[in-house]
Order: structure tokens, then sequence, then C-alpha cells
């Protein structure tokens, strides 16, 4: 992997993920699995995924219903959380939207906990208790006050912010971003090289790897600068950032993106275009395609795709990769461009305590199929709409098979059926639930229901959706996560192949891969297909959490920062270039002395909100 420099020689090799096709650092006497072409490990888990039975009771999780099963794994792609609880952060998850951020719920924290062992033998501080939490005046601030960013890890591509300096490439202690302490930052989202900060007068400042656009402008890379072009005027409220991209709410529920969106295969684009073709990227923000008429109330990103869940409705929108599922529908290479245009997974969020979480597109008989042709039951209204729009600009195109098509569709179901409405349950079901915020992994997809219900799809080889089983394919289909029913999740967040639960009481729950002690248990366990109860912070006040590839923070109440999983990078905030297997607090300055408000993490880096205490 390009940017780990001289520090890895020896130390590291470069293979090949087969479950995403890229290339991923490993240690050399780390174990090696033998995956087939779906990336699954040949001759099953170790453990079946089950956490060891020396280790306690722990919540069980399985499959409900019969969709079909699917597992991708995630990768440096996480968003950053919206504000009011706890959040995902990370390299293309979720970002936290602040408190004017109009919502239906709290948000949702992916990922149960998982005890991993380290890959990287021999360093970490294995089994060591964490330090007591520090005594002062609990103070939920979370999206609700501003601070001063602080960043550390690793900058070979710009992401400390500091300038290029080659002695400011990288940071062991958090060092301070002079060049933000004026300008009242209320939250922070961690791409995977790059970094958005939102102000309390909503505008946004970007800094990090700019090569395919993700800053949304021109200019210096290495120092934070404002992003503004068709977001000027405009009030942010929430940002989420991906391995590419970067993505926007503002106050009147509009979104905007830039940068762009990649496959196994290479770019994707950053939009289809009327005349055929693609836009390959977009260097400046750019209103979403397909979503007017509705008002967005949470965002999230992975590391190359995006969900938006819409005020009051038991549906979702999402777009970019959908190789592993992460979009809630079956994508084919041939219309993968089309993919870039939101548009609701297959089927919709149930309601009912004893169904099975799936239901659905609409009522009426089978999809008609086209070869090179999505499924027009899983199309929602506004991109019939767009899709109409390209058809009258090019009627002699491909555009007028997908409007025939969409005719006779429409000739065949009752009126209430189409638009908003196309995601009813069938007769005799209770209504759907209204989703309250939506986060990602970097190959996997959570949504959160007003009711608290916690539902998955995407990547799951790894147990990362919390599901109580590792899967062989991707789960395109919305399943409960019915592991984390009752436990009041507020929010979630996803790494590479793991992910993390909030619940409102403050308890903390990881699931998925951990060999790079990424869950925390310090079990050595290699994965945890159920959510497990992270102890050594549960019960601490824990308002927010965060993933990056292979490591977590949680922020509590009175301020105080933990930190556990991969650190070779310096992630850690500690000065430490070793693995935490079990969360620590972060107690060394200047993070010790300070309040900490809000954390987010990259795939080589970590961003920190604090400020003095009061």
């Amino acid at each position: 992997m390009s940017g780990w420099g001289d520090l890895l020689k020896g130390k590291f090799k470069e293979v090949i993920d087969k479950s995403t096709g890229e290339k991923i650092m490993v240690d050399v006497n780390s174990r090696e699995y033998d995956l087939d072409d779906s990336g699954n490990i040949v001759g099953g888990l170790p453990d079946d995924g089950a956490a060891p039975a020396s280790k306690g009771p722990a919540p069980t999780g399985f499959v409900f219903g019969g969709a079909p099963a699917s597992g991708a794994a995630p990768t440096f792609s996480f968003g950053v959380p919206p504000a009011g609880g706890g959040g995902s952060g990370g390299f293309s998850f979720g970002v936290p939207a602040p408190s004017t951020t109009p919502a239906f719920g709290a948000p949702p924290v992916f990922g149960a906990p998982q005890p991993s062992a380290s890959i990287f033998g021999g360093f970490g501080s294995a089994g060591a208790a964490a330090p007591e939490r520090r005594k002062r005046k609990a103070s939920n601030q979370l999206g609700k006050a501003v601070g001063d960013v602080y960043v550390a890890g690793n900058g070979d591509c710009s992401q400390m912010g500091l300038g290029e300096d080659e002695g400011r490439m990288e940071c062991a202690i958090p060092e301070r971003l002079p060049a933000l302490s004026k300008q009242g930052v209320l939250t922070i989202a961690c791409g995977g090289m790059h970094t958005v900060a939102l102000t309390e007068g909503g505008v946004l400042w970007s800094w990090g790897c700019n090569d395919d656009c993700a800053l949304g402008r021109d200019g210096e890379e290495a120092w934070p600068a404002v992003v503004a072009g068709a977001l000027r005027g405009e009030r942010v409220v929430a940002v989420t950032a991906g391995d590419c991209h970067s993505v926007a709410l503002v106050a009147d529920g509009r979104v905007f993106s830039w940068g762009t969106y990649k496959d196994s295969n290479g770019y994707i684009g950053y939009a289809p275009q009327p005349h055929g073709g693609k836009r390959e990227k977009a260097d400046a923000p750019a209103l979403v395609p397909g979503l007017d008429g509705v008002c967005i109330t949470s965002i999230a990103s992975g590391s190359n795709h995006t969900l938006a869940a819409v005020r009051g409705e038991p549906w979702v929108f999402a777009w970019g990769c959908g190789e592993q599922g992460q979009l809630g529908r079956e994508v084919s290479k041939e219309t993968r461009v089309a993919h870039l245009v939101p548009a609701r997974p297959a089927l919709t969020v149930g309601a009912r305590a004893g169904d099975d979480g799936v239901r659905p597109a609409c009522n009426g008989g089978p999809a008609e199929k086209r070869a090179g042709v999505p499924s027009l039951r899983v199309l929602n209204a506004n991109l019939v709409t767009y899709v109409g729009a390209l058809a009258r600009t090019d009627p002699a195109g491909d555009w007028s098979d997908v409007m025939d098509e969409y005719i006779a569709y429409k000739r065949d179901l009752p009126a209430p059926a189409i638009g908003a409405g196309s995601f009813a349950p069938p007769g005799g079901a209770s209504a759907p639930v209204p989703i309250a915020e939506v986060f990602c992994g970097s190959y996997h997809s959570f949504a959160l229901g007003t009711d608290g219900s916690v539902h998955a799809f995407g990547l799951n080889n790894m147990g990362q959706l919390g599901l109580g089983q590792a899967d062989k394919a991707p789960r395109l289909e919305p399943t409960r996560v019915r592991a984390l029913d009752g436990k009041g999740v507020c929010a979630l967040s996803g790494g590479e192949h793991h992910s993390i639960a909030l619940t409102g009481a403050g308890d903390v729950y990881v699931f998925g891969r951990g060999d790079s002690s990424q869950l925390g248990l310090g079990d050595k366990c290699e994965l945890h297909a159920a959510p497990q109860l992270l102890p050594s912070v549960s019960g601490r006040g824990v308002i927010h959490v965060c993933c990056g590839s292979n490591q977590c923070a949680a922020v509590t109440d009175t301020g105080d920062l933990y930190t556990w999983g991969f650190g070779e990078m310096y992630q850690l905030c500690n000065g430490k270039m070793q693995d935490n297997v079990t969360p620590q607090l972060v107690a060394t300055p200047p993070l010790g002395d300070l309040r900490v408000l809000d954390a987010s993490m990259g795939g080589q880096h970590t961003v920190v909100l604090a400020k003095a205490d009061d």
C-alpha cells in the first residue's frame, strides 16, 4: 500500500484482500487464511464466529427470514456520526450532524464488540485495565459545543493539515491545528486520507489527499481551507467522508457531494451524464441528483457508497459502489453507472416485532427484469423522474427502453404503490418503521429505526453485521439485528470488517473482525459474529463511538477519550506505535488536560475536537 513508507519495510508485507480485490498490509508473521473467490475463509471460520464459552454469556444474533446470505468486508471509509448521540467515525462512515440537523432519533452505533488478537504480535498492552474515569462534571456536548481540532497519526498524504514540512507529516501526540482555532468547529468527519470539519456557522473546511477531488476545492491540500462553490450561502448541518468522496447535508434537507466513487475495477465515476457515459469526478460541491422533493435527515458514507434517510419514511436512498451489497440491492457491472443515482434498497424495513425485518418493495407480481436495466421495482419515483429527463434528452438512447418498462410497470400497480408509498408492506402486515439515522462501514450499511431497531445489509464475511453468523455472499436486503433488540441503540459505526454500537445508557457493543484488537475485548478471538458487550468502557458514560479501518475510539460525557485496536501509525493518540488490545484512556497531554467533544478516525489518522474544561 503506497504511503506507508520505510516504516513497514521488513515488518509487513503487501497481500491482496480477495473480498475486495484491494492491496492491504499485514504482519509478515501473521496468520493467513485461504480465501475463495468471494473472499470467504475456506473450511469455515474459527469457532464458527462464536465467542469462547469461558468468556461468559453473550447476546446471540441470528438471521431472520429467508434473505440471501451476504457478507462483504468494509474498507478504509469511515464517516462521521450525527450529533446528538454517538455516531460512526472512520474512513467511509456517516458523519455526525450538529444538533440543528432534522432527525427522528439518535444516531445508531454499528457493530458489536468482538475480541480481537492483534496481528502485530508482541505489541500493545494486552489485558491491561483501562485507567479510571476522571472525576469532573458530566455533560453531553457532542454536536453542541465548539472546540479546537487536534490531529494524530500518519500524514504522508497531508492528513495532518500542518503543512508540507517533512517534520509535520507524522504526529505521535495529538497536535492542535492553528488554522481552525478561531473557526468554531462543531464536528469532524474523516475519510480514508482526508478530513472535513463543520463549523457552528454551517461552513466546511477540508484538508488532506485531493487526488480524486475529495476536498471539494482547489488550492493547498496540506492546510485547512473553506469548501465553497455551490455551498456558498448554504448552512451545512452534517457531513460525511469516504475514501474519495465527501457529502454534505444542508438545513433544508438537500444533499451535496463531490469527489468520486470506485469499485474493484477502478472508477465508477461521480454521476451518469444525459447523453450517456459518466462524469468521473466532481471537483466542487454539486447537488446530488434524484433527491428532489424529499427532505433528507441523516447521511452516512462507507468507503465508496453513501446512504441517506428521509424524514418520516421507512426506507433510505443508497448510491455508489454496491459490489458487496452495501446498497441493499443487486448491482451488475453493466449497470453500475446507474447506481451513482440515489435509489432505494429492494426491500423495506418491517416494524412488527415477530417479523424478519424485510418487506417486499411493493404489491403486485414479480418485477420485470431486462438485461442491463435495474429492476424497476427497486427504482424510486425521483429516479424515474430523472430517467424520464434523460429519455427526453436522448429519445433514441437506451433510456427509452427503461421508460417503456416503467410505463408497463405503472399500469400494473395501484396508484398508492407508486412513488413515496412504493415500499408499503403487503396486506395484513403492520406499517414499516421510519428510519431515524443511517450509518456505514467500509462495505456494509446500517439503518436505525425510530423504535431502536437496527437493520443491516452488505458485506458480512467477518460477522460485521452482527447477525450471529458470517456469510459467504453479501446481504442484499436489510436484515434486522435481533441481538440488539431492546438494547436502546442510539448510534453505530463501522470499520473495515468490524462494527460498534452505542446505547442510550452508554453501553458499547462490538462485533466483526478482531485480529487487530479492533473489538477491544482482549480475548484474542479472531472474530465475533454476534454483538459482545465491551465491559471496559460500558458504564463510563460513553456518548460517542467511532471506527477507523481497524481501530476504535469512545468519548465519554466527562470528556475522556478511550482508544483501542491497531496503533502502528500513532492513530491511538497516545504517542506509541503499538496496538491497544483493550480500551485505554488517553491521559497524556494535551488531550489529557482537555475535555474531548468529538472524534473521528481515518485509515492512518485520527482527528479529535477538544476544549479547555469549564
